[in-house]
């Protein structure tokens, strides 16, 4: 059995033992009122009972807005086991928060998996060639493709696990230069993608034409598509190192073994290798199709409030905008608009299976969240005491959890201005993001991290595991600027934060940058931090305080009492780039007191502990 992805059997096993907590804690304050059941095997001409469920999410959320208009206690809507196909998200406005103390919560009914899925699977295979197979995946496109519960690797070249290295940037003429014969003149040449590590980013970028022996008997110029071009190439930052590692994805000639795949766009034909020993028709292959699976929005004047999701599975989301417009991440994934050579740029925020904005006291609570195309779960603008509790949330392709505005406005410029709006509403303020482990996020998207904050205030990031990613762990602060700003007395304590930092440099297991007044990063033990061959020259630290980290003399930015057990000399306890107040005291190697108190705490371990107990979730290769 994989490590990384338990049976079904034991998420029922898990039910056993965790749900009972979790309806002790969301019921001990405010009796049920009513109660709604859901099945896939029901119809939504049913009465919503345990003997007649409705069939969707939809139907019953139609039925709790007649009892939260007059509501006296929480609602309840259980989910029974299952597959919930979503083909475009389930959307929450304020009519379908809780009212009053009354909560609205979605829940999975005892010893259920209820799944809810953006996918879609693929069937209908025919050989092609050399032990591959093909099927029609008309109207359809995808970035990820997902096979018996495992990422399957998107057909690259070199093979995964390596990487080729530039030979330079030709800024005038706007070419990759590389060496000749890492090139060559592929069947759909314009659907080829070209994917750079830059120091702390990455970029993904179609290519357009090549040009060999130009500069040199095995060089060759490789352009790209225009309009990623005129923002790469003026863009100062990231800086463009001469022997960046890179790799190229997608294209038909790249499957050349088991487990890789390729989509021709064109044709609409999905090509994949399964093993030799595999009959292809017995395989369970799923794509992503739906963008964001769950969206919950209310206004500044109306938030949606106090409504949970308990033991809830959601996978298979999609994003696509890559695949079009390219991918040229600025930082922490968010990517860039527009840039110049002065460094003025706009950037914006990735797409998410889980949107969240204008919301008071919503919870997530002992969630599944897995093979996500992008972010997990965002809460992106106007939130109020929300709470990311005990959750599982592994394999996505960017972020797991990313919280408040980076930007002054939407799409907005990165640094000039940072943002601190008028209307304090809208600043992500006092939520909660804790006792959730976090794995294999970054998994397309290098540059992005475990957990991503713009400028909140009184967020707490606290006994969270997180581990095995390519860049931060978590990363507080954005717009490099000193200036007044929206950020203010956040904490990040008593997390465990391991084998980070596995491709790119310039960053850390936390990450800092700009001006934010009593921030507490204590008492989180990070460990086994390597530096990867593969990664720029720039520093890689345990806690990194980058451009203008700092605090005010009456509230200092504190740093006391980590633990560091990191054995490779390439890196570092801290990296400080600091401006403003900032207070040491007691950090050091070998805190017993620190290690012990760190990560999930004792309520949550059932649940997290038994989806692992066949041992760690093992790394994964595929794009190291």
């Amino acid at each position: 059995m994989d490590n990384a992805f338990i049976s079904a059997r034991f998420y029922r096993a898990a039910g056993l033992v965790f749900f009972g907590l979790a309806v002790c804690l969301t019921t001990v304050a405010t009796p049920i009122q009513h109660k709604f059941y859901v099945s896939p095997q029901g119809t939504d001409a049913g009465a919503g009972t345990l003997k007649k469920p409705f069939r969707t999410i939809q139907r019953a959320q139609q039925e709790v807005r007649r009892y939260t208009s007059a509501q006296t206690g929480d609602v309840v809507i259980y989910l029974m086991d299952g597959t919930y196909p979503l083909a475009e998200p389930l959307r929450f406005s304020t009519a379908d928060g809780g009212q009053g103390s009354g909560r609205v919560i979605y829940q999975a009914y005892p010893n259920a998996k209820p799944v809810l899925t953006g996918g879609q699977r693929i069937t209908g295979w025919v050989p092609d060639r050399n032990g591959i197979f093909k099927a029609s995946v008309k109207g359809l496109d995808f970035r990820q493709l997902y096979v018996n519960d495992r990422r399957a690797i998107r057909a690259r070249k070199p093979d995964a696990g390596a990487y080729y290295r530039l030979s330079g940037w030709d800024v005038r003429s706007r070419s990759l230069m590389m060496k000749a014969h890492y090139v060559d003149a592929w069947k759909a040449f314009d659907q080829v993608e070209a994917v750079v590590q830059m120091f702390w980013a990455d970029t993904y970028v179609h290519l357009k034409a090549f040009e060999k022996f130009r500069g040199g008997p095995d060089m060759a110029y490789v352009s790209i598509r225009d309009h990623e071009a005129a923002i790469l190439f003026p863009r100062p930052y990231p800086y463009k190192q001469d022997d960046a590692a890179f790799h190229f994805e997608n294209a038909y000639e790249f499957v050349n073994q088991p487990g890789e795949w390729y989509l021709d766009r064109v044709s609409e034909m999905l090509f994949y290798q399964p093993e030799k020993y595999q009959n292809i028709q017995d395989l369970t292959l799923m794509a992503p199709v739906t963008e964001t699976l769950l969206q919950i929005e209310g206004t500044l004047d109306a938030p949606v409030r106090n409504l949970h999701f308990i033991g809830l599975t959601f996978e298979h989301s999609n994003w696509n905008r890559p695949s079009s417009d390219g991918y040229i991440n600025s930082q922490a994934g968010m990517y860039s608009l527009t840039a110049d050579t002065a460094n003025n740029q706009t950037v914006r925020r990735p797409a998410s299976a889980i949107r969240v904005s204008n919301a008071t006291a919503v919870v997530f609570e002992k969630n599944t969240f897995q093979h996500l195309g992008a972010t997990a779960v965002d809460l992106e603008s106007g939130t109020q005491a929300c709470r990311l509790v005990g959750n599982l949330i592994r394999d996505c392709s960017g972020t797991g959890v990313m919280i408040g505005a980076f930007t002054k406005e939407k799409d907005g410029e990165f640094h000039l201005e940072p943002y601190h709006p008028t209307d304090r509403r809208e600043i992500c303020t006092n939520d909660e993001v804790m006792n959730n482990y976090i794995t294999r996020v970054g998994q397309d998207y290098y540059g992005t991290c475990g957990i991503a904050a713009g400028y909140p205030a009184g967020l707490k990031i606290e006994h969270n595991v997180i581990r095995d990613l390519p860049y931060s762990g978590i990363s507080l602060g954005f717009g490099w600027t000193g200036k007044e700003n929206a950020m203010r007395d956040n904490r990040i304590a008593f997390n465990d934060i391991s084998h980070v930092m596995n491709l790119l440099c310039d960053g850390g297991a936390i990450y800092t940058l700009s001006r934010q007044p009593g921030t507490q990063i204590s008492d989180n033990y990070i460990h086994d931090i390597q530096r990867s061959k593969w990664a720029g020259s720039w520093p890689i630290a345990a806690i990194y305080l980058d451009q203008a980290s700092g605090g005010s003399p009456e509230k200092p930015l504190l740093i006391e009492h980590n633990t560091f057990l990191i054995t490779d000399p390439l890196v570092r306890p801290f990296n400080l780039n600091m401006e403003g107040r900032v207070q040491f005291s007691n950090n050091g190697t070998d805190r017993a007191e620190v290690i012990k108190n760190a990560g999930i705490q004792e309520n949550y371990k059932p649940f997290i502990d038994l989806l692992l107990q066949q041992g760690p979730v093992p790394d994964n290769r595929a794009k190291r």
